[in-house]
């Protein structure tokens, strides 16, 4: 278990080494892991809880997640680098950002399988679940995102790559009494277009 007090990152790495996390606790008042070099980033299990940022890429190397539970108090999965993320499986969730804001690289939420899983990822972001660089530049095979503002940024849609013949569903929930905007893929029975943008949705109520 790492413990991490100053409003610094508990785990850094600024140079061509690699980080990898297969397991245990990281707690950081501050960012919970930085990378700013070119090395990779390599999470398959483990748990994750900060009050800043929760893992954090301003440099080249790219960012695999296949399991964690990562929960933070700023945007919980932060890339500003040349660096791609994937994430395959865990729990992500912001308190009060973003569940994954990349402004500057390609993200990719799952695994193209013919069969989206939306159990198999999930991220939830206080404003909103993601925030992509714009809609070429993430992939959608699995996972649900949910956000109070909106799942995904800007309404985004539709990705650059899903899963074939399937579309973005979107819908309102309410979870632990605030309604969210969650997205998934499933099969389309409703759309609205509006300002250029498409949405779908499963239940008719849900899209008038």
């Amino acid at each position: 278990k790492k413990k991490q007090t100053a409003n610094i990152a508990t785990i850094k790495n600024a140079g061509s080494g690699s980080i990898s996390m297969s397991g245990g606790t990281i707690t950081s008042s501050g960012k919970g892991i930085e990378n700013t070099g070119t090395g990779a980033v390599s999470i398959t299990g483990g748990n994750i809880t900060s009050t800043g940022i929760g893992i954090n890429n301003t440099g080249a190397g790219d960012v695999s997640i296949s399991d964690v539970t990562l929960t933070s108090g700023g945007d919980a999965i932060s890339i500003s680098g040349t660096g791609n993320l994937t994430v395959t499986g865990g729990t992500i969730r912001s308190t009060s950002g973003v569940g994954i804001k990349n402004t500057s690289s390609m993200t990719t939420i799952g695994t193209e399988d013919g069969n989206p899983n939306p159990g198999s990822v999930e991220i939830r972001g206080a404003t909103n679940g993601l925030w992509p660089k714009d809609a070429n530049s993430w992939n959608f095979y699995d996972g649900t995102i949910e956000g109070r503002t909106s799942a995904i940024y800007n309404d985004l849609v539709p990705p650059l790559d899903k899963e074939e013949g399937y579309d973005v569903v979107h819908e309102v929930r309410s979870i632990g009494g605030a309604d969210y905007h969650v997205a998934y893929l499933g099969i389309q029975n409703y759309s609205v277009t509006n300002n250029g943008v498409t949405k779908f949705f499963e239940k008719l109520e849900e899209a008038v």
